[in-house]
């Protein structure tokens, strides 16, 4: 077993180690099978390795948050050193799945990172201009309602009564008007609407009654209780389910991408009058509203939206991922009266992306810290794999297609691109297994606590030096797990077996899609380095000797955002 042990914090602080001058035996660095060191690059111009006998090793270069969020150039040299011929570094295979086909699988590509990155830049600009200081009123409001037969407007509505709201899935305040939305379910926390534009061969009385089914009973109360009360601002009791095509529009729009399903911020301010510390907002609805796709088989709206049978099935993981935006916005706006009304975009997501790891939990009775592969699926019984496919499968891909990739993607990126999104909801994921408690309170304190971004992920997880050690760690783990045996739980990613889901899902690259550099003294690696990510690099010293490592920014010093860490493989 190789056992990772060793990983020092910053370890420039030791003086027993000189790492400024030539390579001499006092700064050699002699480490075990499975031992690493981890320094941070400020502190150091080389690392010279001595190896009694051919030694492989991993080198992974890290950038953390602290400094210019602006990528980096740098070059890795090596002296002394050579690729390694045969890695033969890996897990166990996946667990059979038999006879029973692989997943379909979206391409995640294709869902609507630039559609949604758009929305969450409108809200963050134009809306928080109309957001003051002064404390919020408690609002009553409703939305007018036009009845099919005879009754008063104070009543709640009924099936087939007609409600008239913005239905534009824009977040801009620019006044739209109002159209007609029927009533297709009234249940106890939801209020489904169908926008009567629709194309034909939509949802049917069936779905309808079973996407307000999975919202009572499995969507609503997982999301409330895990993340808070959102508000009632229309004063129904419910949140406002709306299918309509002006979301299939929005793609239509945006040529590669595919928006399933989304929320407003919009829909939390006042339309008319100021409220509070809120000014108007003509193009509000003034209430709880998520606005989904609807299926549209003839292509009247002109893109390739999915059928309607996939639409059903990944619908509670559309309603969870947009209940958690709204809950995050509106306790920041009306209930905590945050001075960060809104979450930065890849934080917002990577909750969202959680609250469908929730969601998956629930539905499969397996929990966060199990280590789930394809074994504990096939044990779970047919709920498993289902909820693999239907929930889960798009997180997976986004974080493969992250490891891919990862020096060049950030989890702190403002643009939100699929790999940002896989790299943010992972690194999360990872925070709260190393947390190693009840992820409740956590997850709440980052929507309650009054900050956003780095910052606000740094207050809840021990301040920001404890957050640059985790994601250093992070990054070892990200190439150590499921790789390389380890009981140093620092070095896991605890609530999933990556590799034997890739591999299960058919996923290109898999097992492991993290693919390091190999190095050779003939030939440095010059590369860009996103902050927040990692680059690797496999070498091995072929024989009893002595090797340099070089790290060289292209431009300035090296500073303390910046770590290393050298790991022995073999």
């Amino acid at each position: 077993m190789l056992a990772l042990t060793g990983l020092a914090g910053c370890f420039d602080r030791g003086a027993d180690l000189d790492l400024l001058g030539p390579c001499t035996p006092e700064s050699e660095l002699h480490l075990e099978v499975g031992s690493a060191i981890q320094l941070t690059a400020h502190a150091i111009t080389r690392l010279c390795i001595g190896a009694e006998s051919p030694s492989d090793y991993l080198l992974v270069v890290s950038s953390r948050p602290g400094g210019s969020s602006e990528a980096r150039s740098l070059t890795v040299r090596g002296e002394g050193v050579a690729p390694i011929t045969d890695p033969g570094i890996g897990g166990p295979p996946a667990p059979a799945i038999g006879e029973r086909p692989r997943p379909t699988l979206s391409d995640p590509g294709s869902q609507a990172s630039d559609a949604h990155h758009h929305i969450r830049e409108i809200e963050r600009t134009e809306l928080s201009a109309l957001i003051g200081s002064a404390p919020t009123a408690p609002p009553h409001s409703g939305l007018p309602v036009e009845r099919a037969a005879p009754a008063t407007r104070d009543t709640q509505p009924s099936e087939g009564d007609t409600i008239r709201l913005n239905t534009r899935a824009s977040p801009s305040c620019e006044p739209a008007g109002s159209s007609p939305a029927v009533v297709r379910v009234v249940s106890e926390s939801a209020l489904l609407l169908e926008d009567p534009t629709n194309p034909p061969g939509g949802y049917t009385a069936e779905d309808f009654a079973s996407f307000a089914a999975a919202f009572d009973t499995l969507v609503g109360p997982l999301a409330l209780e895990t993340f808070g009360e959102h508000t009632d601002l229309d004063d129904n009791g419910r949140v406002i389910l709306l299918f309509t095509a002006e979301v299939n529009r929005l793609s239509a729009q945006s040529p590669g991408t595919t928006l399933l399903g989304t929320f407003l911020s919009r829909d939390l301010f006042p339309p008319a009058e100021p409220l509070g510390r809120l000014q108007p907002c003509a193009g509000s609805n003034f209430g709880e509203v998520l606005y989904f796709a609807v299926p549209d088989p003839q292509r009247v709206i002109g893109f390739g939206t999915p059928s309607r049978e996939s639409l059903v099935r990944g619908m509670p993981r559309l309603m969870v991922h947009e209940l958690q935006h709204l809950i995050n916005t509106s306790r920041r706006i009306h209930i905590t009266g945050s001075d960060e009304p809104f979450e930065e975009t890849w934080l917002n997501e990577a909750l969202s992306h959680t609250a469908e790891d929730l969601l998956f939990f629930r539905r499969t009775g397996l929990g966060p810290r199990m280590n789930i592969g394809m074994g504990e699926l096939l044990e779970a019984g047919p709920t498993g794999p289902q909820a693999l496919e239907r929930i889960q499968s798009q997180n997976l891909q986004r974080f493969q297609r992250y490891l891919r990739a990862s020096e060049a993607h950030s989890p702190f990126a403002p643009v939100d691109g699929v790999e940002t999104r896989g790299a943010a909801q992972q690194l999360l994921r990872y925070l709260l297994d190393r947390a190693d408690s009840d992820d409740t309170p956590i997850l709440r304190s980052l929507i309650d606590g009054g900050s956003a971004g780095v910052p606000n992920l740094a207050a809840r997880f021990g301040g920001q030096e404890t957050l640059r050690r985790w994601l250093t760690d992070w990054h070892v783990a990200l190439y150590a797990d499921e790789r390389i045996a380890t009981e140093d739980l620092a070095f896991q990613l605890r609530s999933w077996n990556h590799p034997s889901l890739f591999e299960a899902l058919g996923l290109p690259g898999n097992p492991f899609p993290l693919r390091p550099h190999p190095l050779d003294e003939a030939q440095p690696v010059t590369f860009e380095l996103a902050l927040g990510s990692a680059a690797y690099f496999e070498f091995t010293v072929p024989s009893p000797a002595t090797a340099t490592l070089r790290i060289e920014p292209q431009s300035g010093a090296p500073d303390a955002t910046l770590a290393v860490t050298l790991l022995r493989l073999r």
